[in-house]
């Protein structure tokens, strides 16, 4: 990082004291000052490309045998972007990672929020409002946008686990062998299966081309398992 932008980080920061939250004045000028921007902007961007290494890792590829392997890669991702927001915060104050981190607890354990990607943005919406609230305008503002952008392109094609149930075992292979090739003629990609067919238990976890097109599978499903109506569900599955 450059001696300007350094300089003009501790302005931020309270003109150079860790302990100091910066002024309203200060936080506002933050947004006339590129090297700022860039510093922000460059951490979150870097936090998210090194993160998509381990994320995408060639061998979990195909490796999705229930909910939480479908939501690892932007669980993984969503924490990156925490940990370089909360890297910033207790730049300004070392005390603040005590605030963080029980914060983090409080989410994670005591409030109904869900799966583990929905965690990760509830802890990253607190630290925008931390950051808002120390005057950190700049951070705040530029992690929300990353939020949004995330939030946007990683959930814009939802994954859905297909389920069937309360079959048995020769129905179950039948409607295996049934379902693949109603899957493909659509257009829907397979993220992964977990079978047992000896319990009548079947589990496709799939990605349509768009959101609109699980009522359409729906409607096929429905049409070829007549007489399992009930049996055979597309379900959101994160």
């Amino acid at each position: 990082m450059s001696a300007g932008a350094a300089q003009g980080l501790d302005a931020m920061f309270g003109g150079g004291s860790p302990q100091d939250f910066p002024t309203i004045e200060q936080g506002l000028s933050a947004f006339r000052d590129a090297g700022q921007i860039a510093y922000l902007a460059l951490g979150i961007a870097l936090a998210i490309l090194l993160s998509s290494v381990i994320a995408f890792h060639p061998r979990r590829r195909g490796r999705v045998r229930d909910d939480a392997d479908l939501e690892y890669p932007r669980t993984i991702i969503l924490f990156a972007v925490v940990g370089a927001i909360v890297a910033q915060i207790v730049r300004v104050s070392p005390a603040m990672a005590l605030v963080v981190f029980g914060i983090g607890g409080l989410i994670r354990f005591r409030t109904r929020i869900g799966a583990p990607a929905d965690t990760g943005h509830a802890i990253l919406a607190t630290l925008i409002g931390i950051a808002a609230g120390m005057g950190m305008f700049l951070l705040a503002v530029i992690g929300t946008i990353t939020a949004w952008l995330l939030i946007l392109t990683m959930e814009s094609r939802p994954a859905y686990r297909l389920r069937v149930r309360d079959l048995d075992e020769l129905g179950a292979l039948e409607a295996r062998e049934k379902i693949r090739p109603i899957l493909a003629a659509s257009g829907w990609k397979v993220l992964g299966e977990a079978h047992r067919p000896d319990e009548g238990k079947l589990d496709f976890y799939v990605r349509g081309k768009d959101p609109d097109a699980a009522e359409s599978l729906r409607a096929e499903l429905r049409q070829a398992f007549e007489e399992a109506e009930g049996r055979v569900r597309l379900e959101d599955a994160i």
